[in-house]
């Protein structure tokens, strides 16, 4: 997104073999928007966005919220089982 006013990064985290997944919150004519992206290096080693991730108005930070929560439950069982079932094959034995 182009920023004509100020751009927070908030957090990140490195995405091996992808780049660094950047959330920050820009103003843009304005608007405060959430952004959530992909930066990889260029040649002159600088971080600089893709075009892989999204953009939103403020407004709607509940629904990422929601998101992002319905993600970790639709994992969170996954992930029980998986930890769970070592230790039931290990109890069988």
């Amino acid at each position: 997104m182009a920023d004509s006013g100020s751009n927070q990064v908030v957090y990140e985290f490195e995405y091996p073999g992808r780049g660094t997944v950047r959330a920050s919150v820009s103003e843009f004519r304005g608007k405060t928007y959430l952004d959530l992206r992909t930066w990889v290096e260029n040649e002159a080693g600088e971080l600089v966005p893709t075009r892989k991730g999204v953009s939103v108005h403020r407004d709607y930070l509940p629904e990422l919220r929601q998101a992002v929560q319905a993600l970790a439950n639709a994992i969170e069982p996954r992930e029980l089982e998986a930890t769970a079932e070592p230790a039931r094959r290990a109890g069988a034995s």
